[in-house]
């Protein structure tokens, strides 16, 4: 993505966050994450705590 680009996203008050690990694990559905991250004052970068609940699976028996 070049400078301009992100440049507009982080004024429209949004952030990206690149290189999270371990995304392959998450189920294509139901889990909720959440992000959390320092203050920022005139950096180009930071590092963000991802943290990702995900629901406990259930098996399904016959009755």
């Amino acid at each position: 993505m070049s400078k301009i680009k992100k440049a507009y996203i982080l004024k429209q008050n949004h952030y990206q966050i690149e290189l999270l690990a371990n995304l392959d694990q998450m189920p294509d559905s139901g889990a909720v994450g959440g992000v959390h991250w320092p203050s920022m004052n005139k950096g180009t970068g930071f590092p963000a705590r991802v943290l990702a609940i995900i629901p406990k699976r259930t098996e399904k028996t016959d009755s």
